[in-house]
C-alpha cells in the first residue's frame, strides 16, 4: 500500500512538472559575491545516465550550450587539464541527473562553481568547495521532458551569468570563440 502511494505521488508530481527547488527564479546577491574576480574556469559535465541519452542529451551538447552562454560574460574558458595546473581556478560543474520511471522522466539539475582546495599538509589530497550553486528538480513525459531539460539548463546558466556579471563588470573585448576544452 505504501509503495503504491509513493508511486502515485511521484507520478502526479511528474505529470504536473512539480519543481521542488526553484532556485533559479531569483538571483541571489549573496551568492554572486563569491564570483567576484574570477577570470577563467573550465566546464565539467557529469557523466550522463542512459535516460539522459535517451532524451538525445550528450556531454558535448551540454558543454557547448554552457560555453556559448558564459563566454560572452567575459569568462575565459580553459581545459580541465589547464585548470588543474593553475592555482585557485574554479570549474563549472553541470549535473543533469535523469532517470526514467515507467513513462516519466525525473530530472535533478545542479550547476555549481567548484574550487579545489589542496591540503596544507599533503598537497596531493584535495577537497572540493562549492562556491556558487543553483538547482532544480522536476520532470515529465518524454515529449515534454527534453524541452523542459533544455529550458531549465538555459535558466540555470543564465542565473550563473547574471550573478557573475553583477559583480564582474565586463571590460575589454570579447573573447574569441575557441574549442580549447
Amino acid at each position: 500500500m505504501r509503495k503504491n502511494a509513493i508511486l502515485f505521488i511521484l507520478i502526479m508530481t511528474m505529470i504536473f512538472s512539480f519543481k521542488v527547488n526553484d532556485s533559479y527564479a531569483d538571483p541571489n546577491p549573496t551568492k554572486a559575491k563569491a564570483l567576484k574576480g574570477i577570470k577563467s574556469m573550465s566546464i565539467v559535465v557529469r557523466n550522463l545516465s542512459q535516460a539522459a541519452k535517451d532524451l538525445k542529451l550528450t556531454k558535448e551538447k551540454i558543454m557547448d550550450k554552457v560555453d556559448r552562454k558564459i563566454r560572452p560574460a567575459g569568462i575565459i574558458i580553459i581545459s580541465e587539464t589547464e585548470r588543474k595546473k593553475m592555482k585557485d581556478t574554479p570549474f563549472l560543474y553541470v549535473d543533469v541527473d535523469t532517470t526514467l520511471n515507467h513513462v516519466t522522466y525525473v530530472c535533478n539539475f545542479f550547476v555549481q562553481l567548484r574550487k579545489d582546495d589542496p591540503s596544507e599538509r599533503d598537497p596531493r589530497k584535495v577537497a572540493r568547495a562549492t562556491i556558487w550553486e543553483s538547482g532544480i528538480i522536476g520532470g515529465g513525459e518524454k515529449d515534454v521532458a527534453l524541452e523542459w531539460v533544455n529550458e531549465t539548463l538555459d535558466n540555470l546558466i543564465d542565473n550563473f551569468v547574471d550573478d557573475y556579471s553583477s559583480v564582474n563588470p565586463k571590460t575589454g573585448s570579447k573573447q574569441p570563440a575557441a574549442d580549447n576544452r
